[in-house]
């Protein structure tokens, strides 16, 4: 990965947990790393706990954000999510699961955030 989508990768993160903050959500953790791969943030509130996929644009050339998130990707997403709780069953009894994305698009100082929960059924 380049030292320019490093630096973007975080500021995309750091926008999230903005925003995360405002909805009155805790981070608790930042690239939860699996071997299925990686969770770009887990949060939770009193009833939620978010599983989610940070996505950050600086341009629209592509699309949304979210477009780039595929099915596999989703399903590495469970799957990291699975094993999370496996190490930590206690969040599992006491909030809801959800898995999501988290769609930013940032162009000319204009921020857009779109938050999109997954279908917990679908693979």
């Amino acid at each position: 990965m380049s030292h320019d989508n490093v630096i973007k990768g975080k500021r995309g993160e750091a926008l999230a947990e903005k925003y995360l903050s405002k909805q009155r959500f805790k981070v608790l953790t930042r690239r939860f790393r699996t071997r299925w791969g990686e969770i770009d943030l887990i949060a939770k509130n009193d009833q939620e706990f978010h599983f989610i996929e940070v996505k950050y644009r600086t341009q629209n050339f592509f699309g949304e954000p979210f477009e780039a998130v595929t099915a596999q990707k989703i399903k590495r997403l469970k799957q990291c999510g699975l094993a999370f709780l496996s190490r930590y069953p206690y969040y599992e009894k006491e909030h809801m699961i959800v898995y999501s994305i988290l769609s930013i698009t940032e162009i000319e100082q204009t921020l857009s955030i779109e938050w999109i929960r997954l279908d917990p059924f679908s693979d």
